[in-house]
């Protein structure tokens, strides 16, 4: 959590500075966003870039957001806009400017993250509207569900600030709720392409000792016939790649159970 604690006050004191600049625009408060949400996704483990400004945009968006969690090469799993300071959260949750982009933005992805530099929002429908492809979702059917204050989380200045640890963990509970409870994959084949990468790194995070976990081998043999040795480099590598990939076969038949009934 220190490294997190760092993000967050190295992201005050930067868009302070940058907010105190009257040449200042959205865009410069881009790098700031971008390390600190890179820096909780990277501190949970959760498989999505920051990808800020049009440079970086993808042939399939409709719309240029200001940044967007998801994976250049794969889907758009949150939009997210930016404003200066003097702009509120429940301001921007309800705003129809710029043709009702927040509502665009919504109705595609069901989640928007909302940044005004001072602080950071979750923005979402309320559960029983039904949203419909091309349509934005109107204001009254916006729900502000959670927001963190960064500012007034860092107390004291320059490189010495310390950050307020029940803040960062709202910050982190925010991000995760944007990616987990409310993004949505936009098909099978992109939630194939997320697993493997994690199946990659779950495995990669595995302990080099396997004998704790020895005894699985008995169902192995019960259940699908298989008898390898663990103590042999071969049947090691096989028990290794086992594991994870029974993991996550039932992560995604248990996806594929929720999509059907979502």
């Amino acid at each position: 959590m220190d490294e997190l604690a760092d993000s967050v006050v190295a992201f005050v004191r930067e868009t302070r500075a940058l907010e105190a600049l009257p040449t200042s625009t959205e865009t410069s408060f881009y790098p700031d966003l971008k390390a600190l949400l890179s820096a909780v996704l990277k501190h949970e483990r959760l498989p999505f870039e920051v990808i800020t400004g049009t440079s970086e945009g993808d042939a399939r968006r409709r719309d240029m957001p200001d940044f967007v969690l998801g994976d250049s090469s794969l889907f758009v799993g949150v939009y997210g806009e930016v404003k200066r300071g003097d702009t509120s959260l429940s301001d921007l949750a309800v705003s129809t400017e710029r043709n009702d982009q927040i509502g665009r933005y919504l109705s595609q992805t069901g989640v928007v993250l909302l940044c005004n530099v001072r602080s950071i929002g979750l923005l979402t429908c309320e559960p029983s509207f039904s949203r419909q492809p091309g349509q934005p979702v109107p204001p009254s059917k916006r729900v502000l569900e959670k927001t963190v204050d960064l500012w007034s989380a860092v107390s004291g200045s320059g490189t010495r600030g310390r950050a307020d640890p029940a803040a960062i963990e709202d910050l982190v509970s925010l991000v995760t709720r944007a990616v987990t409870d409310f993004a949505r994959i936009a098909s099978p084949a992109d939630l194939a392409k997320i697993l493997a990468r994690q199946a990659r790194d779950a495995k990669d995070a595995m302990p080099d000792d396997l004998r704790p976990v020895k005894p699985l081998l008995d169902d192995y043999r019960q259940a699908l016939g298989l008898a390898f040795d663990i103590d042999d480099p071969k049947g090691e590598r096989f028990f290794r790649s086992s594991l994870v990939q029974s993991v996550f076969y039932a992560l995604f038949a248990a996806w594929i159970l929720w999509d059907r009934d979502a």
